[in-house]
């Protein structure tokens, strides 16, 4: 009705160049006070269906209205939330699809790649089309597939050369802090009957 409204209006307005004497008086801006309100409405109601699906998936927080409503508007194609996935994600450049487009890995802004521990099918029924369901599954298999890596990695002890190549980065920097924090804790508590203790863990660590 709105649409058809300034339409009009327009066609009025481009044949008379004369805009103000093309206003009909108080109907038209009567007329114009309606479709105000209306638009009014629609905003706040375009800006409650969006607060719904922020509150669902936090991390629409980080992207502009215009961002989400893109993403929303093209909820059919899964893969077009790859151009916004590092907005939502700080560490993840883009989401490994496969052909049945189902998600199976991560890729980073470095291009490491990380496999999930279970993939997520985006086309399942009670998701399909509801982006910010699949995005929220997403986020907890990323959370559980960190969670499982870090676990092997911190109880692997294959030679720390190969180690560090073994896992990603952020795994093996957050392990290596674990370990490091750890040793020295126990040489701390083992000067009293080995006093060089910290001395032979600096010696190791170098």
């Amino acid at each position: 009705m709105i649409d058809r409204f300034i339409r009009t209006i327009n066609e009025v307005f481009f044949k008379d160049p004369q805009l103000w004497d093309g206003v009909d008086g108080d109907k038209m801006k009567n007329d114009f006070d309606t479709s105000n309100k209306s638009l009014d409405q629609i905003q706040k109601s375009l800006q409650d269906y969006l607060e719904t699906k922020k509150k669902y998936f936090p991390r629409f927080y980080f992207l502009s209205d215009e961002q989400l409503l893109e993403i929303l508007s093209q909820s059919r194609d899964p893969t077009m939330v790859q151009k916004h996935v590092n907005k939502c994600f700080e560490a993840i450049n883009l989401l490994q699809f496969d052909d049945k487009e189902l998600v199976y890995g991560m890729i980073s802004p470095e291009n490491e790649i990380v496999p999930l521990s279970a993939t997520i099918d985006v086309n399942d029924p009670d998701k399909k089309g509801h982006v910010e369901k699949w995005l929220l599954e997403i986020e907890n298999q990323m959370k559980a597939t960190l969670r499982q890596i870090s676990k092997e990695s911190n109880t692997d002890l294959t030679e720390r050369n190969l180690w560090v190549q073994k896992y990603p980065a952020m795994v093996v920097l957050a392990i290596n802090m674990i370990r490091w924090t750890f040793n020295v804790e126990q040489s701390i508590k083992s000067l009293e009957h080995s006093p060089n203790s910290v001395f032979d863990l600096q010696e190791k660590l170098n």
